[in-house]
């Protein structure tokens, strides 16, 4: 890394999985002596292919953040 990076897990993955990434990546960033942080989220999707739009229309509820 170069900067300072946000990765996104785009899956169903288990409660504490982003916590997980962010520790092991941190810990290969400080062992390289890099003051660089990493931010990471998991973004799991629930959408039938080809109707996003659909559901996005006519949704029971929307989830923006991180």
């Amino acid at each position: 890394m170069e900067s300072q990076q946000l990765i996104i897990d785009k899956s169903s993955v288990p409660v504490g999985t982003a916590d997980k990434v962010k520790a092991t990546i941190q810990s290969l960033l400080e062992s390289r002596k890099s003051h660089l942080t990493v931010s990471v989220l998991s973004y799991p999707e629930f959408l039938k292919e080809g109707s996003a739009v659909f559901y996005c229309r006519r949704a029971e509820r929307l989830i923006i953040g991180t």
